[in-house]
């Protein structure tokens, strides 16, 4: 697996800029959180900030403003994969590209409002950075929210929280070097 040093959020409901900035070290790209901020618009839910706008065309135009010589294909489970365990094969051969060598990274975009104990929201909007799979124990870790460097989660738990239903562009991003 790719070693990341994971970032954690400079500030509440900054998910966005504080993967972003995980994978872009990663890489070698050195770009602040607070610049990574201004090019995705603000989330407002009731008048209060609960994070950044994300989608695929959205990071696709943060790449090209900043002279990012990467790429991202979106894949949401519910519209690309047939079963749980398309989905499962899928991480498995994303974690053994990784560990032959591969420079691609994986963004999980999902409702983690299970897992942050919200009540009364409609959905909590988060994004992490796939750090890791174990088909064993059927776990997927990402990068956590607020001080936790990584969480386990349950993958049919993240599956069942990236219905398309609740948000368009809930699923996994995989960023790739353009060529």
């Amino acid at each position: 697996m790719r070693d990341y040093e994971v970032c954690l959020p400079e500030n509440e409901d900054w998910c966005v800029p504080a993967s972003l900035q995980t994978v872009l070290r990663s890489r070698g790209i050195e770009i602040s959180q607070t610049e990574i901020a201004k090019n995705f618009p603000d989330f407002f839910e009731e008048s209060i900030f609960r994070g950044f706008e994300f989608s695929e065309e959205l990071l696709q135009e943060f790449f090209r403003k900043n002279r990012l010589e990467l790429k991202c294909i979106f894949r949401n489970p519910f519209e690309h994969f047939d079963t749980h365990q398309n989905v499962d094969i899928f991480l498995n051969r994303f974690r053994e590209a990784q560990l032959h060598g591969d420079s691609q990274d994986l963004l999980v975009a999902y409702d983690s409002r299970f897992h942050q104990g919200e009540t009364g929201r409609e959905r909590v909007d988060h994004l992490a950075v796939f750090l890791n799979y174990f088909p064993k124990s059927d776990l997927v870790r990402v990068t956590g929210i607020g001080k936790e460097s990584h969480k386990d989660i349950p993958l049919p738990l993240i599956v069942q929280n990236m219905h398309p239903d609740k948000n368009e562009n809930y699923g996994f991003y995989v960023i790739y070097d353009k060529q």
